[in-house]
C-alpha cells in the first residue's frame, strides 16, 4: 500500500507531517511519488486564512477529477477548527489523532478529540529520513499559543502552549536542524534563553516561529 501526504501552512505542520509519514512507513507502508499511485492521500490542512481552506477544496477536487479510487484524509488545522467543513473526504482526524493515524486507517468517519487535550507528539525513533521533499530538517520544539488574538485561529486549532524539555530538543538536533514552532517565546524565560543561547551556540540551529524578536530575527538570521 502507498501513501501520498499533501502538506499547507506553517514549518510546524512540515513536521507534523513528518510524524505522520513516519507512522505510515513503520506500518509497512510506501511513499507514493504521485497522487495516481496513492492508496491513501493525506492532506495536513492549514486554515489560518480564507485562501488556505481554498487551497485545499480545490487539491481534494483535483484528486477526484483524477478519478482517485483511494481513501482521501484531512488531517491537522484546519478540522480541528472546523469539524463541521468534512470537503466529502473518507477520514478526518483532528490534532491528536493524526498522530496515531496507522490506527484509523480501516474506518471513516469524523475522529477529533477536544482542543483542551492536544499534547506533544513523541519524537519518531532511530529515523534517519527528512521530511519528503526537503533539504532542511524541521524541528517543532514547542506548540500551542495562549493568547487568543482576536484575529488568529492558532489557539483553537493547536490548543495550549507546551513545550519539549530542553534535553530531548538537545539530543535530536545535533545536526543542523530548522527549529518550528507556533509561538517561539511561550517556552517560558529559562527555556528560552536556553534554547536560543545554548542550542544555537552548540548546534548551529536556525528557528522558524509565527511569533518572534526582531533582535532574535536579526541574531540568528532567521
Amino acid at each position: 500500500m502507498k501513501f501520498y501526504i499533501h502538506t499547507t501552512g506553517c514549518k510546524a505542520n512540515q513536521w507534523d507531517s513528518y510524524i505522520i509519514q513516519e507512522e505510515l512507513i513503520n506500518a509497512g507502508m510506501k511513499i507514493a511519488n504521485t497522487l495516481s499511485q496513492a492508496d491513501l492521500i493525506v492532506i495536513n490542512a492549514c486554515t489560518v486564512t480564507e485562501g488556505a481552506d481554498r487551497d485545499i477544496r480545490r487539491f481534494i477536487n483535483r484528486c477526484r477529477r483524477l478519478d482517485h479510487k483511494g481513501k482521501i484524509i484531512l488531517v491537522g488545522c484546519q478540522p480541528q477548527a472546523h469539524q463541521k467543513d468534512t470537503f466529502g473526504v473518507d477520514l478526518i482526524l483532528g490534532q491528536n489523532e493524526k498522530y496515531f493515524i496507522k490506527a484509523f486507517i480501516s474506518e471513516n468517519g469524523n475522529f477529533i478529540g477536544d482542543r483542551d487535550k492536544i499534547v506533544l507528539e513523541e519524537i519518531p525513533k532511530n529515523s534517519s529520513r527528512f521530511q519528503i521533499g526537503k533539504t532542511r530538517f524541521f524541528f517543532k520544539i514547542q506548540d500551542g499559543c495562549n493568547r487568543f488574538c482576536s484575529y488568529c485561529i492558532v489557539p483553537y486549532t493547536r490548543g495550549e502552549e507546551f513545550s519539549r524539555p530542553f534535553d530531548d530538543v538537545l539530543a535530536e538536533v545535533r545536526s543542523r536542524a530548522l527549529l518550528a514552532g507556533v509561538r517561539m517565546e511561550g517556552t517560558g524565560a529559562e527555556a528560552r534563553v536556553r534554547v536560543l543561547g545554548s542550542v544555537v551556540q552548540r548546534s548551529q540551529l536556525c528557528f522558524v516561529g509565527v511569533f518572534f524578536f526582531v533582535k532574535q530575527k536579526t541574531a540568528y538570521g532567521v
